[in-house]
């Protein structure tokens, strides 16, 4: 069973991103903020996948996957924002520049998250039982 760490500050999101995955022989776990998001890798390793969002209160999206790197540099992350459409601010570039290795424009739709996950090591493998995950480049990087 894959670990995933979902951390939005809006709930709604959140469960539906949960709910998304929900039948998928997926473990779920939320947070409302990086910070939160921080305290639940910690607490409870190991996490496979983080699916964070990009703008929120107290520790943003940026800061919360430089900080999950610090700690854990294989650990999968799937950045998801939907601002920075009205700035000339590129946010989900920056997050893959940064340290994501996926990008999601919310909003999205379920197949795409779960195509999405199942390209990750991490996830093929703890469903499948064997070795530990590795790095994926980001999209568009070879």
């Amino acid at each position: 069973m894959t670990r995933v760490l979902i951390i939005d500050d809006d709930k709604d999101v959140r469960q539906t991103v949960a709910g998304m995955l929900a039948k998928s022989d997926h473990e779920i776990i939320q947070a409302g903020n990086g910070a939160e998001g921080m305290a639940r890798i910690r607490e409870n390793p190991p996490t496979d996948v983080v699916i964070v969002d990009l703008i929120m209160p107290e520790m943003e999206g940026i800061e919360t996957i430089r900080e999950v790197r610090r700690i854990d540099a294989e650990i999968p992350i799937i950045a998801m924002s939907g601002g920075g459409r009205m700035s000339e601010v590129d946010y989900l570039s920056a997050a893959l520049k940064l340290g994501a290795d996926y990008a999601l424009r919310k909003p999205f739709r379920k197949a795409e998250l779960l195509d999405l996950l199942m390209k990750l090591p991490g996830v093929r493998n703890a469903r499948a039982s064997s070795a530990e995950p590795r790095r994926v480049p980001a999209v568009g990087q070879e």
